[in-house]
């Protein structure tokens, strides 16, 4: 007899899309530091603007590394313990 496997379910999907944009948000902060730290001068005063893209950067990933844990939880995925 076959057995019929089950298909992952919606939030599974949504789970794991929490982690798919943590790391694409991870490497726009790398891109933005490492444009940065290779010629300062470039920028000039745009550099405002490269501060504004980091620190929304970096909230994105912390908003969704808990959001992602969260859930995580809530769907049994993560052990809370």
């Amino acid at each position: 007899m076959l057995r019929k496997e089950a298909s992952p379910s919606p939030r599974t999907f949504w789970l794991h899309s929490y982690w798919v944009i943590v790391a694409l948000w991870l490497i726009v902060l790398v891109a933005v530091g490492m444009a940065y730290v290779r010629n300062p001068r470039t920028f000039g005063a745009a550099r405002l603007l490269l501060v504004i893209l980091a620190v929304d950067t970096a909230r994105n990933v912390i908003e969704n590394l808990y959001f992602g844990l969260y859930f995580g939880a809530q769907y049994a995925r993560i052990s809370v313990r």
